[in-house]
């Protein structure tokens, strides 16, 4: 039975047929010249023998095998490849594609994502090596997809919103979006969200640009406006944002002489977005339930003088409480969950090169670990 090499589904199959005489007076099947002949061997196909009919062609039993092996197909699955019948094994390593990266035929299910084929068990977060659920949208690093939840910033330190003079109390950082993005636990719990919600993007580039603004010399804002555009903006960029085509292409063609407000029209594009479809969505998650949680908890007094000075203070998270939790550590990163909104945090890890969105999700909430110097290197 011939099996469709994409789908699997069975097509139309091998049948027996009884070769009669014929009465017809013009190329009879049995006679002399017949024109019945079998498509193997090319042999006139004899009166009362059994034929094998398939792919709309005669065969004697003992010719219908696979073109490339030669193995006999009578009884067995066999996949047409160019009109000709292929065994599976041979079909496969004909006309199937190979996984990018087992380099493994795919017989079945193929994911095509980032100009490359794989397989479903294959396609992994080049980062965390865990399954990418969402085929729809797939971020990348390099060449090679990447989860949510590893994507890099351009910064190797993350954004801090200015200090206010008033403590901005839980209600009033879920009042409006402008709030939340003044607040470092509403910008957390709000990335923590968009990690889930395979959006992440928008928020990372405003964070990047804020930081591109308080650059302050010519030479640091021509290494990162570059970095910038080609993480964000340009072709083939590994977090690309919806921006319009107009507003991609003035960058583009101006990215040579960078200056302080070159992005701003890019990162009102992308506030209104997501104020207008992000924001509402958050103010109905479990990332949002978690922050005033957070910010209605009590600080926890300071540490004694008997504590040990070896650890630092974090800012930590606590699924549904919003309970403190001190970590063991001052770098270590701890990973950020992106199941409704729990996650644990840890002092921010200041050895990576690059901000990964695990970097993100732990920080520390001593001031003087929270400066905005950008990486070396874009």
């Amino acid at each position: 039975m011939p099996l469709c090499l994409r789908c699997g589904d069975e097509l139309d199959g091998i049948s027996r047929r009884s070769m009669a005489p014929s009465s017809s007076s013009s190329g009879a099947t049995g006679r002399k010249g017949s024109a019945h002949r079998c498509h193997g061997c090319k042999k006139n196909l004899e009166v009362n023998s059994t034929m094998l009919v398939a792919l709309k062609k005669a065969y004697h039993r003992a010719c219908f095998k696979c073109y490339k092996c030669n193995s006999l197909l009578e009884g067995n699955r066999f996949v047409p490849v160019n009109d000709k019948p292929a065994c599976n094994a041979c079909a496969l390593d004909k006309i199937a594609e190979k996984c990018s990266a087992c380099k493994q035929t795919i017989a079945g299910t193929v994911i095509v994502a980032l100009q490359k084929n794989w397989h479903p068990e294959c396609f992994l977060c080049v980062s965390c090596q865990k399954p990418i659920a969402n085929y729809g949208k797939v971020y990348r690093r390099g060449n090679n997809p990447c989860c949510p939840q590893c994507v890099e910033a351009v910064f190797n330190s993350r954004y801090t919103p200015p200090p206010t003079e008033k403590k901005i109390n839980a209600k009033q950082v879920i009042s409006s979006f402008e709030n939340l993005l003044m607040s470092q636990p509403g910008i957390d719990f709000f990335l923590k969200f968009l990690v889930r919600d395979y959006s992440v993007e928008n928020l990372l580039f405003w964070m990047d640009v804020q930081q591109f603004k308080n650059l302050s010399t010519a030479h640091d804002m021509q290494i990162y406006s570059g970095s910038i555009i080609n993480k964000y903006i340009g072709q083939d960029s590994e977090l690309e944002i919806n921006i319009d085509e107009a507003t991609r292409s003035a960058l583009l063609a101006n990215q040579r002489t960078p200056h302080v407000a070159m992005f701003d029209q890019a990162v009102g594009a992308i506030l209104v977005l997501m104020r207008e479809t992000s924001w509402p969505r958050f103010l109905i998650s479990t990332e949002c339930k978690n922050l005033v949680d957070f910010l209605n908890t009590p600080a926890p007094p300071p540490p004694s003088s008997s504590s040990s000075s070896s650890s630092s203070g974090s800012f930590p998270f606590d699924d549904a409480k919003g309970s403190s939790s001190s970590s063991s550590s001052s770098s270590s990163a701890s990973s950020l969950d992106s199941s409704a909104g729990a996650a644990q945090g840890s002092s921010w890890n200041r050895s990576r090169k690059k901000i990964s969105m695990r970097d993100l999700s732990s920080f520390s909430d001593n001031k003087s670990t929270t400066s905005s110097t950008p990486s070396s290197s874009s």
